[in-house]
């Protein structure tokens, strides 16, 4: 049974892991791993996770009957994807302009951790745009999200299945952003752990909300505005 249905979609499968190697590379090439720890082996979990994952939205989303042009040859607009693009710009604006004007309140003193506008360096760009904006769509909306919503439907009607999914995957999803907030600051603070959580929040209910209404590739949009959103409005107050 399972293996017929990896066969299946293998060149799928394929696509995905093609079109996640630039996201996968630029943790290898543009992060610094903890001591110890070979650069390669960064790329290692989100690689395995991007291949389970991947291959449950390929079991889920149709059943949820959510879209992807990409997997599902969904018809697509340029023009949807302009708006998530759009949308998620001003959603990075908004978030660092409120990360920027809080700092003073969540970060400690002394502290190392950087506001986003502050580590919005061409390397996060790049990490955000295809790490963030390609591998962790497959996981977390693709994969993740479909899974639970499909699971939920069990116990739910349809729409609020697909609701509690999204904020489910979101409140993963901030979590998910804790571990690198560890690695900056050993010990950053109850106030700056809310913070992380609740922008990253924000940001998951943003691409959820993408993914559900629209397509993944939405959501490969929003995700990629806000990274854009953040960088270009640092620049714009020289900031970067």
């Amino acid at each position: 049974m399972i293996v017929p249905f990896i066969s299946g979609n293998a060149k799928k499968l394929l696509i995905a892991i093609l079109i996640s190697l630039p996201g996968l590379l630029a943790l290898v090439t543009l992060v610094t791993p903890p001591p110890g720890i070979p650069a390669i082996a960064l790329a290692v979990n989100p690689l395995v996770l991007l291949v389970v994952f991947t291959l449950g939205g390929f079991f889920a989303a149709p059943r949820m009957n959510l879209k992807s042009r990409l997997f599902l040859g969904d018809a697509w607009s340029p023009a949807q994807l302009l708006f998530y693009l759009l949308l998620g710009a001003i959603g990075g604006l908004m978030l660092g302009v409120f990360d920027q004007t809080t700092a003073s309140v969540w970060r400690p003193d002394g502290s190392e951790l950087k506001t986003l506008f502050e580590g919005a360096d061409l390397s996060n760009l790049t990490i955000g745009i295809f790490y963030g904006g390609i591998t962790e769509e497959f996981i977390m909306r693709w994969g993740l999200l479909s899974l639970l919503a499909l699971g939920l439907s069990k116990l739910s009607h349809y729409r609020v299945a697909l609701q509690l999914a999204v904020v489910l995957t979101a409140v993963l999803f901030a979590a998910g952003h804790l571990p690198a907030i560890f690695l900056m600051s050993p010990e950053p603070g109850s106030l700056a752990l809310v913070r992380t959580l609740g922008l990253n929040l924000i940001a998951g209910l943003l691409f959820g909300y993408a993914y559900t209404r629209t397509s993944l590739e939405a959501a490969f949009s929003a995700h990629m505005g806000l990274h854009l959103g953040v960088f270009l409005t640092a620049a714009t107050l020289q900031l970067v």
